[in-house]
This record gives structure tokens, sequence and C-alpha cells, in this order.
């Protein structure tokens, strides 16, 4: 089996050899989930992040429901310091979100991600993705938080305190604080 013979050279450290056997194995079994995957983890722990993320997202494309490979196709795109990447992380986390209807990580990140990169109809996404969230994990602090602040900087401020007002954990509370200081600077 190439991808167990992969696995043996990776623990001798003979990294080039293992790559070599795995793309010249992918070549030939390009829908090999875990190849290119055992692929993506070599890339990985040699630091070949753009690579890295490459081969993840390919996993991703064989099987949408692969969490962990559009999880580390993501960290790979953010680690191999493209600044253009956040549109394609966004993509990958859309496509494991559908498989993965039910991971309140998932779509967090999403709904990170779609915040961060703030184009039109994303803050509408990243509440819809944070309204997941707290559907799937009920108690999670954070999760208020984002969409309290999200709200606020979208105008709904109603609904930015009632959010805001949930956050519980000291951690978060300070936060919150500030926010609903700055909706009661807005509204005067």
């Amino acid at each position: 089996d190439p991808v167990e013979r992969a696995r043996e050279l990776i623990a001798d450290l003979n990294y080039p050899e293992a790559q070599e056997l795995l793309e010249d194995y992918i070549q030939e079994n390009p829908d090999d989930e875990e190849a290119v995957f055992e692929l993506g983890n070599l890339q990985w722990r040699t630091k070949s992040y753009s690579a890295a993320a490459a081969s993840f997202q390919n996993v991703v494309d064989i099987n949408p429901g692969n969490v962990d490979a559009g999880l580390y196709a993501v960290l790979s795109l953010q680690l191999s310091g493209t600044s253009s990447s956040l549109s394609r992380e966004i993509s990958i986390l859309e496509t494991i979100a559908e498989s993965a209807q039910d991971n309140a990580k998932v779509w967090h990140l999403l709904a990170m991600a779609k915040g961060a990169r703030g184009e039109a109809g994303d803050y509408a996404d990243q509440r819809e993705a944070l309204q997941r969230v707290l559907s799937l994990s009920p108690m999670t602090a954070s999760v208020h938080l984002s969409l309290g602040i999200g709200q606020a900087l979208d105008g709904n401020h109603p609904e930015a305190q009632l959010e805001l007002n949930r956050v519980s954990s000291p951690e978060q509370r300070g936060n919150a604080l500030a926010f609903l200081g700055y909706i009661a600077g807005e509204e005067n």
C-alpha cells in the first residue's frame, strides 16, 4: 500500500521520498482521499502551507464532509501568508458547513470569516451563521458577543443589546459592556 509506505518514510523522516511516492500515486489515483490527505499532512509538516492548503482543499472536493481537511485547508491558507485567501477560506468553510450542519465550530469560523471580509451581504450571512451556532450550542458567550457586536455595527441596536446582555462570562463581559456603551453613544 503506497499510503502506508509513505507513512513509514515519514516516520523515518524521509520526507522527499514520501512526497514523491504520494504524488506519483495520486497522479494515478486522484480521488484517493486518504492519500491526498496524507500528502497535505506531509506538506504541512514541511511548512509548505500553500501546497498543503491545495491538498486539503482537494480532499474537501473529493469528500465535502471531511471537516478536518477543510479546517486544515483554512489554517494552511492562513499560515501561507497569502493576503487574498479570505474568499477562498470562506468558500471552503461554506462547503464543509453544508455537509456538517450540526458542527458549531465550522459555523462559528464561517461567521467570523464573513465578518472579516465585510462584503455586501456578509454581515447578514454572519448573523445567520452565528444564530446557527447558538442553536447548536446555546451557552456560547463569545457567539452572543459576536452577534451583538455585528448587530450593533449594522445599526440593529435593540437586537444588539439583547445579545450583549446575554454575555455572562467574566472574560467576555467587559467587551459586551463596551459595546453597550457604544450603542448608548450612537443613540444619543
